[in-house]
């Protein structure tokens, strides 16, 4: 079975940013951040995945989120 896995960790990590960090410039509650970048989170709001491409110059959602096999 397939998986969305969400790679915002990697993301930080390649842009040397933080979970705080993100969650100042997107607005996002830091808790939020920390559960999407840990995948879990079962339900993703849009609105916020948009968010975090938007501030991270993320043109392309597979830089984000992936499937995965279970």
């Amino acid at each position: 079975m397939k998986i969305i896995e969400v790679k915002l960790k990697k993301v930080l990590k390649d842009k040397n940013l933080t979970q705080e960090q993100l969650s100042e410039m997107t607005g996002i509650r830091r808790a939020t951040i920390s559960e999407i970048s840990t995948n879990s989170k079962t339900a993703m709001n849009r609105i916020h995945l948009a968010r975090i491409a938007e501030v991270l110059e993320i043109d392309d959602i597979r830089e984000l989120v992936d499937f995965k096999n279970e």
